[in-house]
C-alpha cells in the first residue's frame, strides 16, 4: 500500500508568500484555523516556494503535538519517514468543500517541525516559518485554483477536525486509490 497523508492548510493561490521582496501584497490566506485568525498568516504561506531545488511544507498542529509518522511506515523512534505522497488540502472560500490544492511526491515527513535551511527566506513578520514535509521541487505541484476540484470527504470516513488525515483505515482504500490515480495518471490536468 502506498504511504500517503492529507494535510489541511489555509487557502491561497500560490503558497509562495504573502508579499514580494518589496512588501507588495501578492497573495492572501483564507481559513486555516485559529492560528491564521490570530496572526493573520500561517507557516504554510511558503509551502510552494522553492529553495535550492526543494519545497518545504507546513501544517498547523495543536500545541505540542507531533505527526504520528508511525501511521505511515515509521518506527516509534524514527524522526522522519521517506517516500510519502503528501496531499495538501484546503477548504474553498465561498463554495466550501475541502479539495486537493497540491502535493509532494516522494516526500520526507518529519515527526516534529524542522527549522528551514539557512537563507531560504522562510520568515514572515519576524517569525521563522518551520516545516514538517520536504520534497524535491520537481515532485511538487500546486494546482491552479480552477483545477482544485478533487473533493476530500469529511467526517467519519474522511478528514476530521484535525489538520492531518492518514486515510489508513481499510474502508478508505477505495478513496486512497482514487487520490493516487488523480496524481499518477494526471487526472488533474485539463486540456488547454
Amino acid at each position: 500500500m502506498e504511504k500517503l497523508l492529507f494535510l489541511n492548510i489555509g487557502w491561497m493561490q500560490n503558497y509562495r508568500g504573502l508579499e514580494n521582496n518589496k512588501g507588495k501584497i501578492i497573495d492572501k490566506i483564507q481559513g486555516g484555523g485559529s492560528a491564521v485568525r490570530k496572526h493573520k498568516f500561517g507557516h504554510e504561506i511558503f509551502n510552494f516556494k522553492p529553495h535550492k531545488g526543494h519545497m518545504f511544507g507546513y501544517v498547523q498542529l495543536s500545541r505540542g503535538r507531533k505527526l504520528r509518522i508511525e501511521r505511515i511506515g515509521a518506527h516509534k523512534e524514527d524522526g522522519h519517514v521517506d517516500n510519502i505522497l503528501a496531499f495538501w488540502v484546503s477548504t474553498r472560500p465561498r463554495i466550501r468543500g475541502t479539495v486537493i490544492t497540491g502535493w509532494y511526491k516522494e516526500a520526507v515527513v518529519y515527526r516534529s517541525p524542522q527549522d528551514p535551511p539557512a537563507n531560504s527566506n522562510r520568515k514572515y513578520k519576524g517569525e521563522v516559518c518551520r516545516f514538517f514535509v520536504k520534497a524535491k521541487a520537481k515532485n511538487c505541484r500546486c494546482l491552479p485554483v480552477l483545477q482544485r476540484d478533487f473533493v476530500i470527504p469529511r467526517g467519519k470516513c474522511g478528514i476530521g477536525q484535525t489538520n492531518v488525515w492518514y486515510a489508513d483505515k481499510e474502508k478508505q482504500g477505495r478513496f486512497r486509490k482514487k487520490a493516487i490515480k488523480y496524481v499518477t495518471e494526471g487526472l488533474h490536468q485539463y486540456p488547454t
